[in-house]
């Protein structure tokens, strides 16, 4: 089975179209075809759901083509690239601005990502990791970028969770919707991972579950827990960790409840932090915890 990258899924929608729209544009004063029919398909997809996240991927190609080929032009060429006000935009809503009040905005975002979507897979993945120094930068402006560095890079752990989360606290205040949108997001990369590398998405579950287990533990003993899923979570843990990352594979609301107290858990104080480590000092409860990082550690030496 061919998984394919959602952000490709779309990419391939919009260059599709927009080849339609040149060879209808084809013949005697094309330039009269061609802007209405561009500015007609602009605000055909600003109806759409997600027309912001389309916005953030054209964004992604467009900077990724622009800078792979610095070095490529004269002096002057590539002053004009730094200068030019799609690459350096500092959110997708002034990108959005940018289409709206000059519809070759749009015409350029579209011609350069026809570039990067008829790449092939080798380098598609070197223009991302030609962006390597700037693949922050990029983030803050779309999140949705992991997906290709997921899919092209095959690499994922859980320091990007954190970075993901701190992504989104930069878009609004809302701790709650923070946290939301950041599992919800991140659980859908995952089921993703799964299909093209399993090994990497075992590897980050385990490495979740080995802090996660000594959080949620600390909770039931304090009886401080407040949501019974994390007693049943543990409990399928501990009755066989490798059948558990199997059917959490296929299991979104598993995946989800993984991340959520994944999240609680680095976003802990340093005192509560303290506290839970100060517990597990207890030979008695740290046996049972350490069972499960022999288990979890001897997993992660099996490929597959």
């Amino acid at each position: 089975m061919t998984i394919e990258n959602y952000n490709d899924y779309i990419r391939r929608d919009v260059v599709s179209k927009y080849n339609r729209i040149n060879v209808l544009s084809d013949g005697p004063n094309p330039e009269e075809k061609y802007m209405p029919s561009i500015k007609k398909y602009y605000n055909e997809i600003k109806k759409e759901s997600v027309f912001k996240y389309k916005m953030g991927v054209l964004f992604v190609g467009f900077y990724m083509v622009k800078r792979f080929n610095i070095g490529e032009f004269s002096a002057d060429e590539e002053e004009s690239i730094i200068d030019d006000v799609i690459f350096n935009v500092k959110n997708i809503d002034e990108l959005i601005k940018l289409c709206d009040d000059d519809i070759w905005n749009f015409s350029d975002l579209l011609t350069v990502n026809s570039i990067f979507y008829s790449l092939d897979y080798t380098d598609k993945r070197n223009y991302i990791n030609a962006i390597s120094d700037d693949r922050k930068k990029v983030l803050n402006i779309f999140p949705g970028f992991l997906m290709d560095i997921i899919y092209y890079l095959n690499t994922y752990d859980k320091n990007e969770i954190l970075q993901t989360y701190l992504e989104f606290k930069q878009t609004y205040n809302d701790e709650e919707n923070v946290r939301k949108d950041t599992v919800s997001f991140i659980a859908k990369v995952l089921m993703k991972l799964k299909d093209k590398d399993y090994y990497n998405y075992k590897f980050l579950i385990l490495e979740m579950i080995e802090d996660l287990y000594k959080y949620i533990v600390f909770l039931i003993d304090s009886k401080t827990l407040n949501d019974d899923n994390y007693e049943y979570l543990i409990k399928l843990i501990d009755e066989d960790l490798d059948f558990f990352i199997k059917i959490a594979s296929n299991r979104i609301d598993l995946l989800s409840l993984i991340l959520r107290g994944f999240l609680n858990y680095i976003l802990l104080s340093d005192d509560t932090m303290g506290k839970i480590n100060k517990y597990f000092d207890n030979s008695s409860v740290n046996k049972k915890y350490i069972k499960i990082l022999k288990e979890s550690q001897k997993l992660k030496k099996i490929n597959n």
